[in-house]
């Protein structure tokens, strides 16, 4: 992207059309929110403003989903509790519960109903999904057929070789945890170049120590979800086993 845009809610249509300021004759233009895969009402309100939209659904095995969604909250504070089921365990039974109230852990890897709700409205030909898996191996290719299902010019030379909210752990928790909640941190990343950040990020984080999955983990998230992968085979087509072979078994 030229520019990152961001407000942090939308809350009118004079509002969302604000995020588009800057378009000047693009053939196609676009944004992105994780929560309009979990947000029941998002497919319907996406559709009455734009039913001739295209909808890019990026799909990560709920495993490693769930994993990094922990990783990403023990680095920025969000919890401390070093036992994973647990703590997955424990925001499952929340209650109340939704985006910005409880994680989600187990929620956001739920794709099935997330994606019928667009699929029922703007049709195959208009919602591609994507795996993150292919992605991950391929990014030049899925980029290529990204480009092809909206259109543009898929020749274009994409610069994917920054990575981003890589996993890590606080070099000093007790303090981070207190910067975090004071808003220190995200104070100092506003008033911090996007150049001196991983600089910044460097200072306070360490990829040593990181936990690693363990198999009881990845067998008690496989029986968790086991049903759930094999609703969205049926909807998109069996290599979602292919491609998560964690559920190969219970297909």
């Amino acid at each position: 992207m030229r520019q990152q845009v961001h407000i942090a809610h939308v809350d009118s249509k004079a509002h969302y059309k604000a995020l588009f300021a800057g378009v000047n004759g693009e053939s196609a233009v676009g944004e992105i929110s994780n929560s309009y895969m979990l947000c029941p009402s998002a497919a319907g309100a996406l559709h009455r403003f734009n039913p001739e939209a295209g909808i890019i659904v990026i799909l990560r095995n709920p495993i490693g989903r769930a994993w990094s969604h922990y990783l990403m909250n023990l680095r920025e504070a969000k919890t401390n509790d070093p036992d994973f089921i647990r703590e997955m365990e424990r925001d499952h039974a929340a209650s109340p519960s939704g985006w910005g109230i409880n994680h989600g852990y187990l929620e956001l890897g739920k794709y099935a109903e997330q994606l019928n709700r667009y699929l029922s409205r703007f049709g195959k030909n208009r919602v591609f999904p994507v795996f993150y898996e292919d992605y991950k191996s391929d990014p030049q290719g899925v980029l290529k057929k990204i480009c092809a299902f909206l259109e543009v010019d898929d020749t274009f030379e994409f610069d994917y070789s920054e990575k981003s909210n890589a996993a890590g752990l606080s070099r000093f928790p007790t303090l981070n945890r207190m910067m975090i909640k004071s808003g220190a941190v995200a104070a100092a990343k506003k008033m911090t170049p996007k150049s001196l950040r991983k600089k910044f990020a460097s200072a306070l984080y360490t990829d040593k120590g990181i936990p690693k999955l363990q198999e009881h983990h990845r067998s008690w998230l496989r029986d968790f979800y086991h049903l759930e992968v094999a609703a969205l085979a049926e909807m998109i087509g069996q290599e979602v086993y292919e491609r998560w072979p964690d559920f190969k078994d219970h297909g």
